[in-house]
C-alpha cells in the first residue's frame, strides 16, 4: 500500500477538569478503507491502488487508568488495525470518555449514536 495511504495516530490527549478524573472507558474511532482496484487484481504484479473510505468502527476498552490511558491505548491499538492490499483499518483518534457515557451530557449526541451502533469491547493486553 502507497505510504499516502497508511494512517496516522491521532492522540490527543482530551483530560481537561476534575470531572474527567471519574472517567474510566478509552473509546477508539476508526476508519475504513477498501481497494476497489483489487477486486479485478489477478495476484500477479503490482495490485491496483483505488482506495474509496467505507466508514469506521468504534472500539471500547472498559475499566482503564486514566493516568495510564496513552499506554493502554498503545497496547489495545493492534486489535482495531488492519492493513493489506485489499482493506484498511486505522485508527484516527481516542479518547476517556465517562464510565456513564450515555447519560453524560457532554456526550448525549454520541451517546445516541452509541446506543444504536455499540462499540466493539477490547481487551487489554
Amino acid at each position: 500500500m502507497p505510504e499516502s495511504l497508511i494512517c496516522s495516530r491521532t492522540s490527543v490527549d482530551r483530560i481537561k477538569t476534575k470531572e474527567v478524573i471519574g472517567m474510566s472507558k478509552l473509546l477508539i474511532s476508526t476508519q475504513v478503507r477498501e481497494n476497489y482496484g483489487a477486486h479485478s487484481w489477478d495476484g500477479e504484479g503490482n495490485c491496483p491502488q483505488y482506495w474509496k473510505s467505507k466508514g469506521g468502527n468504534e472500539y471500547i476498552v472498559l475499566d482503564i487508568d486514566v493516568n495510564k490511558a496513552s499506554d493502554i491505548y498503545e497496547s489495545v491499538k493492534a486489535q482495531c488495525e488492519s492493513n493489506d492490499d485489499y482493506y484498511t483499518e486505522c485508527v484516527i483518534d481516542w479518547e476517556v470518555v465517562a464510565n456513564d457515557l450515555l447519560g453524560h451530557p457532554d456526550y448525549s449526541e454520541m451517546g445516541r449514536w452509541l446506543e444504536k451502533f455499540p462499540p466493539k469491547v477490547l481487551e487489554k493486553v
